[in-house]
């Protein structure tokens, strides 16, 4: 994670993390926002999740919720989350 932190501490404009869930739970401490996608179904072999979000520290900024068609099998959401 030295690299991101550097990154983040020389103020680079924007830094995206794409997962897993390891990675997701290292760089949480260091994002000011959260662009997420949630997929509305029960995936029961999923191995990775992201981690539970501190409603005491984060605030839903907007949402956009999409049904499912033939190229989504699933309804979803995109939510962008701000640090409180």
């Amino acid at each position: 994670m030295e690299g991101i932190e550097k990154a983040a501490i020389a103020g680079a404009p924007k830094l995206y993390i794409l997962g897993g869930g390891e990675i997701y739970t290292q760089a949480l401490s260091l994002a000011d926002r959260l662009i997420l996608t949630e997929i509305h179904t029960i995936i029961k072999d999923g191995d990775t999740y992201f981690p539970e979000i501190d409603l005491e520290k984060w605030r839903e900024m907007s949402r956009e919720s999409h049904s499912k068609d033939a190229e989504n099998p699933y309804d979803y959401s995109f939510v962008t989350w701000e640090r409180r």
